[in-house]
């Protein structure tokens, strides 16, 4: 009773009156004295990221409630309390009191300091008011920590941007031409004595890269994947898990951006491995390209990055700060700076990097160089150019290693493949240079990713003997074995460009090793190089091994292999322990996520060779679909804030962010077309709906405001956007641009009423009511219920989109399915097939895909829309998995079979992910949800999986994790009864609305719940 009147005490006086010691105590003799806990908090998390450094204004925490027994239901938090205690001292600084707000968004109000690690726990009470509770198991952790990165410039302790000196390595860009010979990487260096006089506590490395940088310290691989997960208790002690392992090795840093407007950095715990340097510690950042410094090619014969981009482009440069806390209190700093001389850089044996060129490797000159001091870069901290620790996780390896399989081993005296034509490096090449061999190799799958070269040289091959490996990645065969670069090659070059002559006449994907051995004959040597500032998009790889140095009977290197690694941002996935009795459906799931995957290297992108850019019409398109296999809360706000740092001066968002200069049919002044703008308002309003973005949103607002007052304008880019892209069938880009326009005021006033803004909200759903009555007046045939021609992307979208009137919508819909059945013998395009098959298809493009499939189960027509996804015959996708052209284990950009211009690796088509969550596994958020608070349970079993199934019965579950827990589903479906089995659980604080067949409509609570009826 005296421990529970201290806690008592405790959560009155605030935390600073009492020891964090006596506060556990005291919290732990309260929980042994009240009845069981039913609920508690699991998986914290802040600024929606699991134990993040964060330097934004504002903490945003989060955590799931979980049921202590997941059988119980109707169980809720109706109150929370968080306590915060600064790591380092054990004191308490911030107690939130009692609150009964909810478990997502909750701000921290606590002290703030640069370096601060904040440990933070939480306290819930249940239904029955019974608390505080709190997990602490090997499966659940109701504390955990987020630690303050630099929050002013002046946390950066005037450290200096920082690169080569360039009388001492001078950098080759001078010119155009200059860009394509031998540039290499620059190492920065500083190394310094840890003082082991006085007890480190503690040693952060902040590292901000203008391009790409790799980090070391004493020759090991710093990681921005963040640290092995702790156990965390309430009075700031923290451990490694049982169960957590060290974080993987981080590629790309750092994130893609606006440089203009934004730079993101990187923080280190370095803590450990300064406590076992024994007193020396070696600092190295390695320098590429990246996005900061493109060669000036000509994409699509006039687009030239460094001229689009020329306010964030440049040389690569770094910004470096290590922090070194002592336990007496003192503390010790190491700044990059030119003045002292203790900043050093010498050059690497990398000699070209280019995001789509790929990388070079040379050692035949040696290696690096006597190191120089560096130079102080140009200043980079201008007003304006915020410097912001990464609020996304980093590109990380997905998966094992992909070791390339021989397919084909080719001799060079009789090449079938084409020669691998002149280097990417102007440099020559080695003298006397023979082809040995031409290897096709096969990684399994197409991915986006790196490879890591293993090369053995002849023990035979004298010292001097040199050689060059040439890798050229591509995403298809050639029908003679050899790799097809032309679908993956950077910007449609591939031919020569008299604007710009020293560009590659042929822009492929490739890596080059150019060797030169340094033992002597007899002696056996290797090389180990993984490229570190490009990746590609590629399933088979054809290497040309070639030799050189006046040893042509001699096979140089008889050994070269390839582990190729997939590479993507590291979000956790949502959809997990997917199960299907459906072959065909479980192919096009695989083939979606192998295309996701591919397509997230700090943006969302189109394909992950030939452009990489991140297009709003492709995420308004496949948006909720990667949001039904991800976790997307940090990604798709940071995504949010590269639209909004890039909205043009009349309010309009361009066409891909970060912008590049990409502005097709748009609405003025660099702006994007209609249905690419459209994405930025819709996607706040996911991001509240999924994730419980409500900052955000009002962050934002401003940025929304402006965009909404260019489409009052009313510019005559509405009507001449570029409608629905990739249909087999036109539909006019007037209907589509004035449904985009209505769906942007739609979000405005959706935003608008959720910040509290009546007025505006009011306006703007007046304004979509009067583009939505325009629509029909134009477009609508009452009579017949077609709009226009009564395309599948026209009709979907009037239903999907709740255009068409309610008298008509039975018409519009008979119009569609007439349509779909009807698609049968489609006429062929590209390079095949001739003609589709019989019986229903798909026509439409990559938005009326999603309102296809939408629709028709949204109708009761669910096993039309899973006969369209997954025909045999062309068009659909899973055809492209299995035809007499690609088998195909990723989506295509097309619907047909492209071997020269289509990449064949496109998110854009692949919108059946969310018909899939929606509708076949039947979890949807409504509307109104609010981080997933409400949600609707209502499958549309296809009967076609039950009658295709060998056992006559199908089944599906998987588990989707939402921002309030996991969502666990399960139905099986007999074909001869239509009896439909649904079992499903709902995690504490969300309400489903249940929406059966033959089962009145109902709301449940949290737990378990079973249901027997029919289709």
């Amino acid at each position: 009773l005296k421990l529970q009147f201290l806690y008592l005490i405790a959560s009155r006086v605030g935390a600073r009156q009492m020891s964090a010691a006596l506060w556990v105590l005291a919290a732990a003799a309260a929980r042994a004295g009240v009845p069981p806990c039913s609920i508690c908090a699991d998986r914290l998390r802040a600024n929606y990221l699991f134990q993040p450094y964060v330097d934004s204004e504002r903490v945003m925490l989060s955590w799931e409630v979980a049921a202590t027994d997941p059988a119980l239901k109707g169980l809720a938090q109706t109150k929370f309390r968080v306590t915060a205690v600064d790591a380092a001292s054990g004191e308490v600084v911030w107690n939130s009191t009692l609150a009964a707000s909810d478990s997502v968004g909750v701000e921290y109000l606590g002290a703030r300091a640069a370096g601060m690690r904040v440990v933070w726990s939480v306290d819930l009470w249940d239904q029955d008011g019974v608390g505080p509770c709190a997990c602490h198991s090997g499966a659940a952790d109701s504390s955990s920590w987020f630690e303050f990165a630099l929050l002013a410039e002046a946390d950066w302790r005037n450290a200096s941007w920082v690169t080569r000196n360039d009388t001492v390595y001078p950098s080759q860009y001078k010119n155009e031409c200059s860009f394509y010979t031998a540039n290499p990487t620059a190492v920065v260096r500083r190394a310094w004595t840890v003082d082991e006089t006085r007890t480190l506590a503690s040693a952060r490395v902040y590292v901000a890269g203008l391009g790409y940088f790799r980090a070391s310290l004493n020759g090991v691989p710093l990681t921005s994947a963040g640290e092995a997960r702790s156990i965390c208790e309430p009075g700031g002690r923290c451990v490694p898990s049982a169960t957590a392992r060290e974080p993987p090795p981080s590629y790309l840093d750092p994130p893609f951006s606006d440089f203009g407007t934004r730079v993101y950095y990187s923080a280190y715990n370095v803590t450990a491995a300064l406590q076992r340097s024994r007193g020396s510690a070696v600092l190295e950042v390695e320098l590429g390209n990246g996005w900061y410094a493109p060669f000036p090619m000509r994409f699509w014969g006039n687009l030239n990055m460094r001229q689009t981009m020329a306010a964030a482009v440049g040389d690569p440069k770094c910004r470096v700060l290590v922090v070194m806390a002592y336990t007496d209190g003192s503390e010790e700093a190491v700044v990059s700076e030119a003045l002292s001389g203790t900043w050093t850089a010498s050059n690497t044996s990398t000699v070209l990097n280019n995001l789509y060129l790929g990388e070079v490797f040379d050692n035949t000159n040696g290696v690096g160089g006597d190191p120089a001091p560096v130079a102080e870069a140009a200043p980079f901290s201008t007003p304006g150019v915020a410097l912001q620790v990464s609020p996304i996780p980093p590109v990380t390896p997905q998966g094992p290693p992909l070791p390339a399989r021989r397919l084909a081993v080719h001799p060079g005296a009789a090449p079938t493949c084409a020669p691998v034509g002149p280097s990417v490096l102007a440099d020559p090449v080695p003298p006397n240079e023979v082809v040995d061999r031409v290897e096709v190799l096969d990684t399994g799958r197409n991915h986006a990713g790196t490879c890591r070269f293993d090369v053995a040289w002849n023990p035979q091959a004298p010292a001097g003997a040199t050689a060059r490996v040439v890798a050229k990645y591509g995403e298809t065969l050639y029908p003679n074995g050899c790799v097809n670069v032309m679908t993956s090659v950077a910007g449609q070059i591939k031919t020569p460009n008299k604007g710009a002559p020293c560009q590659p006449p042929l822009a492929f994907q490739g890596s080059e090793l150019r060797l030169k051995k340094g033992a002597a004959a007899g002696a056996a040597e290797a090389v180990t190089w993984e490229p570190s500032f490009s990746w590609h998009g590629m399933r088979y790889v054809e290497l040309h091994v070639l030799s050189g140095g006046g040893v042509p009977t001699l096979t140089l290197l008889p050994n070269v292999s390839l582990t190729c690694t997939a590479l993507r941002t590291n979000v956790d996935e949502a959809l997990v322990d997917w199960a299907s009795t459906d072959a065909r459906l479980n192919t096009v799931l695989a083939m979606s996520k192998n295309t996701f995957d591919s397509n997230l290297m700090s943006v969302q992108s189109d394909c992950p060779h030939r452009e990489r850019f991140g297009y709003g019409g492709d995420a308004l398109a496949s948006g909720e679909a990667l949001l039904s296999r991800y976790d997307f809360a940090a990604f798709y706000a940071k995504r949010a804030v590269d639209f909004v740092d890039a909205q043009r001066s009349n309010g309009g968002y361009t066409e891909v962010a970060p912008f590049n200069g990409i502005a097709s049919s748009g609405l003025g002044d660099g702006s994007g077309p209609i249905g690419w703008e459209a994405y930025l308002p819709e996607a706040l309003l996911w991001l509240r709906k999924y994730y419980g973005h409500r900052s955000l949103l009002k962050e934002l607002y401003p940025s929304v405001l402006r965009y909404a007052a260019l489409l009052d304008a009313n510019p005559p880019g509405i009507r001449a956007g570029l409608g629905d892209w990739m249909p087999l069938e036109p539909t006019d880009v007037a209907f589509t641009g004035l449904n985009f326009a209505r769906s942007s005021y739609l979000a405005v006033a959706n935003i608008s009423n959720l910040v509290g803004n009546a007025s505006a909200a009011a306006l703007y759903t007046n304004r979509a009511a009067a583009v939505r009555d325009a629509i029909n007046a134009e477009f609508l045939n009452a009579s017949t219920g077609a709009y226009g021609a009564g395309s599948q992307t026209g009709q979907s979208m009037a239903l999907y989109n709740h255009i068409a009137p309610n008298a008509t919508r039975e018409q519009v819909l008979s119009v569609l399915v007439d349509n779909i059945r009807g698609a049968g013998n489609v006429s062929g395009r590209g390079n095949g097939p001739p003609r589709g098959g019989a019986g229903p298809h798909m026509l439409a493009g990559m938005f009326g895909t999603k309102w296809v499939l939408g629709t028709l189960s949204e109708h009761g027509l669910s096993d039309l829309a899973l006969e369209i996804l997954t025909q045999e015959s062309w068009p659909s996708v899973y055809w492209m998995s299995s035809n007499p052209y690609a088998n195909a284990t990723t989506v295509w950009e097309t619907w047909y079979f492209s071997n020269n211009t289509y990449s064949h690796n496109h998110p854009m088509l692949a919108s059946h992910e969310q018909w899939v969550l929606n509708h076949v596994l039947g979890i949807m958020p409504a509307p109104d949800a609010d981080a997933f608070s409400k949600v609707l349970i209502k499958p549309s079993p296809p009967l076609l999986m039950a009658q295709r199934a060998p056992s006559q019965t199908a089944a599906v579950s998987a588990t989707y994790r939402t921002a309030r827990g996991p969502i666990m589903m399960a139905w099986d479906l007999a074909a001869a009864t239509r009896q439909l089995n649904v079992r499903f659980r709902i995690p504490p604080n969300v309400a489903a609305v249940v929406a059966l067949p033959n089962v009145p409509v109902h709301t449940v609570g949290s737990g378990y719940h079973t249901y027997m009826t029919t289709l």
